[in-house]
């Protein structure tokens, strides 16, 4: 189970979401999406734009400056429905010319959160 009933709310908040694909830390009780999500402002579908979107769709809080700030408890039923409205897609359109250029790149590339399947991270 991600998120116990027994666990502080803040940190279910934390497993749900970091369940669902986001990166995310957390620094002295506060959570903030994390430097290496995809922020790119000029990709619409950038992981702080879908993060904030999830927030404020389910009444979960809001996103500042990459620090989230979480509001009152809100039912698990609407917490479950972050996974279920996922469509899913059919891949991400990325190739690589060669292995070689697979091999010596400095970092996977980063794929928005929005099409990843729920617990892909875990």
């Amino acid at each position: 189970m991600i998120a116990p009933p027994d666990m502080p709310y803040q940190q279910r908040i934390f497993n749900i979401l970091a369940a669902r694909g986001f990166l995310l830390d957390q620094h002295d009780g506060a959570i903030f999406l994390s430097g290496n999500s995809l922020t790119d402002k000029e990709n619409r579908e950038n992981d702080r734009n879908f993060l904030s979107h999830l927030l404020n769709l389910y009444n979960i809080g809001n996103l500042e400056n990459d620090k989230l700030y979480i509001g009152d408890e809100v039912d698990k039923g609407t917490l479950a429905e972050m996974f279920l409205r996922h469509s899913g897609c059919e891949g991400y359109g990325l190739s690589y010319d060669s292995w070689d250029q697979f091999k010596n790149r400095v970092q996977g590339v980063k794929i928005p959160v929005v099409i990843l399947d729920s617990f892909i991270a875990q």
